[in-house]
Formats: structure tokens, C-alpha cells, sequence
């Protein structure tokens, strides 16, 4: 760990063009410093520290290396993490409301049960992130993950209500349970994505791409879906796009997993 002398004008030191800032006072524990100093750690290095349950409201982590530091628990609110690496970091159980994460690295990073209310998201790189929902106080609720990607992403039952992901990459993504009302996917990358049981009522998925994603059992009432492609997408039976708006498809372009019932019949 680098400690740079006179925090007052936050002289910087570079080893492998990573600018790294701390604060020297023998005396204090990182957890410490970093506690004080949290409006002063613009692209501090603080990778795998434990920094968990800090109250870190409002810090300025612009650029910062956190990349596997522990912040299970700690409250980030407002905070300002854009471009920030936060690769393999544990975030479980954090406060992340209406946190910057713009731009930000985040593969691998667990999000679980991490409360990202209004978080913003945008461009950001979450390939292989945790997010999933399952536990008390999770949620990405109105959060911005326009352009985010991710791809590999486990969200099993994430809370992604009125969430902005248009144009965001979810290929291979797990969302089965997510619940994804009136969220918007419009021109989003959902190739191979599970969203088995997904409830996607009025979800926004114009001009999507859904080729080979397993929307068994979606719930699409409502669902806006001119232009997506759903190519080799797997549905419990076709009759679960009769009630998404402006679907026009190919029977013969999307597979059914159950068989149609017979006219006037019932399913098995």
C-alpha cells in the first residue's frame, strides 16, 4: 500500500499508470482514513482492503481501484464510483441508491441483495456480476443501465421495475424470476438470456434481439415488442405472445416447449 504525505493538496504517485492516494497518518487504520477522507479518494488505491459496513455517503471513488475490496454492507449512497474498478469487489448487502457507477468495471462484482434504487449504471461493465434479488432490501429499481453490459450476469428474481436498459448487452444472462414491469429494453442484446418466469408486463422490448433466449413461462401482458427478433426463442406455447402489443413473428422462427392444445381443449 502507497501512502502519499500531505493529504491537504493530495500530492499522487503513479506505479503502472495507476495514480494511487492515501493519506499518511501511522496512527489510523485504512478503514479510518478512508472513513475521514471520503470526499478526498478520487482514484485512491484501495484494492481488496476491507472497508465492509462503512459509511462512505456521498465519497468521491471517482477512477478508484477497488478491485476485490470488501463493502458488504457499507453505505455508498450518492456516492460517485464512475470509472471506478471494482473488479471481483463484494458489494453484498450494500447501499448503492442512486450511486454514480457509470462507466465503471464491475465483472465478477457481487451485487447481491445490494440496494441499487436509482443507481446509475451507464456503459458500465458488469459481465458475470451477481445480481441477484432473492434476499431482503435487493433491488435495481429505476436504475440506468442503459449501454451497461451484462452479459453472463446472474440476476435470478432481480427487482428491475421501471429500469432503464435499453441498448444494454444481457447475452446469456440469467433473469429467471426477475420481475422487469415497465422496464425498458428497447434495442437490447437478450441472445441466449433465461427469462424463465420472468413477468415482463408492459416491458418495453422494440427492436430487441431475443434469438435463443428461453422466455418459458415470461409473463408479457402488455409488452411492447415491434421489431424484436425471436428467432429460436423458447416459449411454453405460442400462445404467450398473444397478449404482448405489436408482435408480429414466424410460428415456423420460435419454439414451443408444450404442445397446443387441441381446438376448444384444454393443456394437459
Amino acid at each position: 500500500m502507497t501512502i502519499i504525505k500531505g493529504f491537504n493538496s493530495i500530492p499522487r504517485m503513479y506505479m503502472h499508470d495507476r495514480p494511487m492516494v492515501l493519506f499518511d497518518d501511522p496512527g489510523k487504520s485504512v478503514r479510518q482514513l478512508v472513513q475521514e477522507h471520503k470526499d478526498k479518494l478520487k482514484r485512491a488505491d484501495l484494492h481488496g482492503q476491507d472497508l465492509h459496513g462503512l459509511d462512505l455517503t456521498g465519497a468521491d471513488l471517482t477512477d478508484a481501484w477497488l478491485e476485490g475490496a470488501d463493502l458488504t454492507g457499507s453505505c455508498l449512497k450518492g456516492a460517485d464510483l464512475s470509472g471506478a474498478n471494482l473488479v471481483g469487489a463484494d458489494l453484498h448487502g450494500a447501499i448503492l441508491e442512486d450511486t454514480d457507477l457509470s462507466a465503471a468495471s464491475l465483472r465478477c462484482a457481487i451485487l447481491s441483495d445490494a440496494n441499487m434504487a436509482d443507481a446509475r449504471f451507464g456503459y458500465a461493465d458488469l459481465t458475470g456480476a451477481w445480481l441477484d434479488g432473492g434476499g431482503r432490501g435487493g433491488t435495481l429499481e429505476r436504475a440506468d443501465l442503459g449501454n451497461a453490459n451484462l452479459s453472463y450476469a446472474y440476476m435470478d428474481q432481480a427487482r428491475l421495475t421501471g429500469t432503464d436498459m435499453s441498448h444494454a448487452y444481457l447475452k446469456g444472462a440469467y433473469l429467471a424470476h426477475a420481475h422487469l414491469v415497465d422496464a425498458d429494453l428497447s434495442g437490447a442484446h437478450l441472445e441466449g438470456t433465461v427469462l424463465f418466469h420472468a413477468d415482463m408486463r408492459r416491458t418495453i422490448l422494440e427492436r430487441a434481439s431475443l434469438r435463443g433466449a428461453n422466455m418459458r413461462f415470461t409473463l408479457l401482458t402488455g409488452a411492447r415488442m415491434a421489431g424484436a427478433d425471436i428467432t429460436g426463442a423458447t416459449f411454453a406455447t405460442l400462445h404467450a405472445l398473444d397478449v404482448a402489443q405489436d408482435c408480429d413473428f414466424d410460428p415456423d422462427a420460435v419454439v414451443s416447449d408444450a404442445e397446443e392444445p387441441p381446438a376448444g381443449g384444454k393443456e394437459a
